[in-house]
């Protein structure tokens, strides 16, 4: 096919083919001069209006996408350059008259039917692309959250599997932000069957190393009766960290030291 070149002092060389009728424009070169990229521009125009042309150049032949007048004007009205305007007029008022050699390319014509309606579909465009963007970026941040709540807990279980401090029942409650106390607490355990009825952590989860029983001094009872022994509960970090997937927020919490009294 036939690449006829125009020149111009502010816009430089921009290469055409086709016919008078029906004449195309090189993407690269109008994209140059707009200051656009010519892979995303190209996506966002009428494909039937987009040819690939072998296409001579300092480097050898290329293949390179031209486009028909209508996606020009599309091109043209998406930059918001100031060089856009007078790139149209030139377009307007130089080549496409050379092109079809008619020498009087009607401008008036050309800006009351087809660059009215580009304006408007410019404009859809940006509207669609601008809530595409909005989506994207609302979507990105969901998944930066979870990301960063999995971080948090991942440094909370990590720090809990390598202690060996422990609290009671109470304290894990309040260290893990539950929202309810020891009783509710104990009660979930129970429901879950994770505690037995008298309270006492059934063995496999004391042999995880979620739990820790340790007998409480014994209770005299009086005369002839024997002493009542009672056991305690003692949450270990481990079991920290299984209570706050369980229960919990399932994020970073404060986490426990105990002191040097302790």
């Amino acid at each position: 096919m036939n690449i006829q070149v125009f020149n111009n002092p502010q816009f430089g060389e921009i290469r055409t083919a086709g016919t008078a009728e029906q004449p195309l424009f090189c993407l690269s070169d109008i994209c140059k001069v707009l200051d656009l990229r010519v892979s995303p521009t190209k996506d966002r125009l009428n494909a039937k209006g987009v040819t690939q042309i072998d296409t001579p150049t300092a480097g050898g032949t290329q293949t390179m996408y031209f486009v028909n007048e209508q996606n020009l004007y599309k091109v043209i009205m998406r930059s918001d350059k100031p060089q856009a305007e007078l790139f149209q007029d030139w377009v307007c008022g130089e080549v496409l008259p050379s092109i079809r050699k008619t020498g009087s390319y009607s401008v008036e014509q050309l800006s009351r039917k087809q660059l009215a309606l580009m304006v408007v579909q410019a404009e859809e465009e940006k509207e669609r692309l601008a809530l595409e963007n909005k989506q994207k970026a609302d979507e990105i941040a969901h998944k930066n959250k979870i990301i960063e709540n999995q971080s948090k807990y991942v440094s909370f279980a990590k720090n809990a599997f390598d202690s060996d401090s422990e609290v009671d029942i109470g304290e894990a409650a309040k260290i893990l932000q539950l929202g309810f106390g020891r009783n509710t607490l104990f009660k979930k355990l129970r429901e879950d069957g994770i505690l037995m009825a008298n309270n006492d952590p059934k063995q496999k989860y004391i042999d995880a190393g979620y739990f820790r029983l340790t007998q409480l001094d014994p209770i005299d009872m009086g005369e002839g009766k024997p002493p009542l022994i009672k056991n305690k509960v003692l949450v270990k970090q481990k079991g920290l960290a299984f209570l706050n997937l369980r229960y919990g927020k399932k994020e970073e919490i404060e986490f426990y030291k105990p002191s040097k009294a302790e």
